[in-house]
């Protein structure tokens, strides 16, 4: 039975709007394969991942009955559908660029909710074409599609984070980098905070009274101190050895790391094939 125009046009437009959800799955749930992962690498914890995922689907969920309802009453369906396909491909992309979890997090959201203003309007449509080359035909097609896409994803994505590895294993062989390199903050800023400690005790030492006895003139500090003669011991060296013990032993450590990055840099033996000199 030869099909008319109209089923012809309807099952080229089931396999065409199929092959859009396939590459549109295929961005998406390959980008929500490794969400969590990237979400903890930006800083959020588990109970935060849990929210944005959970929080993502209800936000689809709630938008699709909104959106079928606009798209009714302003008979614009297409620009439903493609605002929500745009807002899909343009969020996970921007993945890339997100500096903070909560930037992440609000791309993660934005593309459930590009899908759910898209959702109901191409179900509709498919639901429409059904009617011309069989809605169990018009539904197959379109599933399998939208499966080979979702499947796929994943898939490459995982492939590609693999391959990435393997490629940086191999260009590399060592299991990390040289204490002398992976320390410098951790040691750099120990050094610091000493050196601050040792300049606010030496600043106030220094503008401290270090007389002995100290003679208190007459009308000086008052009636209780007027023409007295106090012995102290505040010339004692005590709160300056301490500090400059402190600035030696935070100094010889510092000495002794920068060294063997110097050693790690000319030695022609570990330098990696860099100039001896």
């Amino acid at each position: 039975m030869e099909r008319s125009p109209t089923s012809k046009i309807a099952l080229r437009f089931v396999i065409v709007m199929g092959v859009v959800n396939l590459f549109a799955d295929m961005t998406y749930e390959g980008a929500r394969g490794v969400a969590g992962a990237f979400l903890g690498h930006l800083g959020a914890n588990g109970a935060a991942v849990g929210v944005i995922a959970g929080g993502g689907e209800l936000a689809g969920y709630l938008i699709r009955s909104v959106s079928g309802a606009i798209a009714d009453r302003t008979g614009r369906y297409w620009i439903n559908a493609w605002v929500g396909y745009a807002i899909n491909m343009l969020c996970v992309p921007a993945l890339a660029l997100a500096g903070s979890w909560p930037a992440a997090a609000g791309l993660l959201i934005g593309e459930r909710v590009g899908r759910g203003i898209r959702k109901p309007v191409i179900a509709a449509t498919l639901s429409e074409a059904g009617r011309h080359v069989g809605g169990g035909r018009a539904f197959g097609i379109n599933e399998a599609l939208d499966q080979i896409g979702a499947t796929a994803g994943p898939l490459i994505v995982a492939f590609a984070v693999a391959r990435g590895t393997i490629i940086g294993s191999a260009a590399c062989d060592r299991v990390q980098d040289p204490y002398s390199f992976r320390c410098i903050p951790v040691v750099h800023g120990a050094v610091r905070d000493a050196t601050a400690f040792v300049r606010h005790t030496t600043e106030i030492e220094a503008n401290s009274v270090t007389d002995n006895p100290l003679v208190f003139p007459e009308n000086s500090l008052g009636t209780q101190l007027s023409e007295a003669v106090i012995s102290g011991g505040n010339f004692h060296g005590a709160p300056l050895a301490y500090a400059f013990d402190y600035a030696a032993l935070a100094l010889t450590d510092l000495a002794n790391i920068a060294e063997r990055r110097i050693d790690r840099l000319l030695n022609p033996d570990i330098n990696e094939g860099l100039p001896a000199f």
